[in-house]
């Protein structure tokens, strides 16, 4: 892992990590079933994604969850890593997944607003050209906190405040299954449902 002077790309993960994750989302492109618009909203993880995704879980990666568009893993412990999460583009039949859209949407907000200091959790590698994997800080999901509902909006009503000046991000996204803290901050960690160009 080395640290990048762009300030936008934080880390260059190394060639072994990245071509693990690039050789997972072929597997994942090469899955034998799609996944059909009529399913977008609950899509369980199929067998042949589990196949794919098998050779990281041996290696060390920790599976987290997974949406309509990816699938979401922790790095490996051993490697001093699980400080990061990778999310994977799931594919359906059209030829830009939804979660490729996801990714590039996340990827540009944080292009665009890095330097910014808004409460968004990190983008810290990607794959080029087409953001078929991100990966990001892991944080601990607001949702997971022992504390009530109210309570976790509570927590996040200043991030969202923050949030809210951002044209491109919708209220839609402000929600507590949508934050992590990471450094005892509450940071949107999924805002990657609009196109922000």
């Amino acid at each position: 892992m080395l640290l990048s002077n762009s300030g936008i790309r934080t880390i260059f993960f190394t060639d072994e990590i990245r071509n693990q994750l690039d050789k997972t989302v072929k597997d994942l492109w090469r899955a034998r079933d799609r996944i059909e618009d009529d399913d977008i909203d609950h899509v369980p993880i199929r067998d042949d994604e589990k196949e794919a995704i098998q050779p990281l879980i041996e290696y060390g990666y920790t599976y987290i969850e997974h949406g309509c568009g990816r699938i979401v893993l922790r790095l490996p412990e051993k490697y001093n890593l699980d400080d990061y999460i990778v999310k994977l583009s799931r594919f359906g039949n059209d030829p830009i997944s939804i979660g490729m859209w996801q990714n590039g949407n996340e990827l540009k907000l944080w292009k665009k607003f890095y330097s910014k200091d808004y409460p968004l959790i990190p983008v810290c590698d990607w794959q080029e050209p087409h953001a078929k994997w991100l990966i990001m800080k892991y944080g601990t999901p607001v949702e997971k906190l022992d504390i009530n509902s109210d309570e976790k909006r509570e927590l996040i009503l200043d991030s969202i405040e923050e949030l809210s000046e951002l044209s491109k991000l919708s209220g839609e996204e402000f929600v507590p299954s949508n934050f992590v803290i990471y450094n005892n901050n509450p940071l949107l960690a999924d805002y990657g449902r609009h196109n922000y160009d």
